[in-house]
């Protein structure tokens, strides 16, 4: 809040001139809004403490408390600003089993970026490269152990583990050549009916 917004302000005591510190006059409509916000959102006045104090100074839950009990003549422009600016922004609670309402504040994240591969020789493995893989299994019958006792002359790097991490899912990329080759070689089997 600037100085010309806390001057225009209703609730704006005087300030005194030799403090720099710009106070308000703590209403019954601000205590009600405080209140309103708290029940709206299921906010726990030592998690909205916490989180407001790692924006500038320590906020006490003494101070939060005075407020929702309406025990306080007046409070800090900054100090009010800033924790009504984080519970506005707050959604509604959902309630638990219960009834009760519980809302988690967190700083804010930033949104998570989707898979890019980090290597040129790194692939992304889409679902429908993933389903190909256990299609081929399915029809050969063959086993991840099998298939590499099959192969004479796998390349460096390819283990039975990382195939079945590749079939089940569990990682989201792979080296082009190891997984090109696994897949191929798939391909190249006869299906289990024909197979002796």
């Amino acid at each position: 809040m600037d100085a010309a917004t806390a001057h225009s302000s209703p609730y704006l005591r005087r300030k005194p001139k030799h403090s720099r510190t710009i106070y308000l006059e703590f209403t019954m409509e601000m205590h009600g809004n405080f209140v309103r916000e708290l029940e709206r959102t299921g906010a726990k006045l030592n998690t909205l403490a916490n989180f407001c104090s790692c924006e500038g100074k320590r906020l006490t839950i003494s101070v939060l408390s005075s407020w929702k009990h309406g025990n306080v003549k007046r409070v800090r422009a900054a100090t009010w600003e800033r924790v009504m600016k984080t519970l506005t922004r707050l959604p509604d609670a959902k309630p638990r089993s219960g009834g009760k309402k519980r809302t988690v504040i967190e700083p804010p994240r930033k949104s998570k970026k989707p898979y890019r591969p980090w290597r040129d020789e790194y692939i992304e493995i889409t679902p429908r490269m993933r389903r190909q893989i256990q299609h081929h299994f399915s029809r050969t019958d063959v086993g991840v152990s099998e298939l590499m006792k099959i192969s004479e002359y796998p390349p460096a790097g390819l283990k039975p583990e990382l195939i079945r991490a590749w079939k089940n899912g569990q990682t989201q990329s792979a080296e082009s050549r190891l997984f090109n080759f696994t897949l191929n070689l798939l391909r190249s089997l006869p299906d289990k009916a024909g197979r002796k």
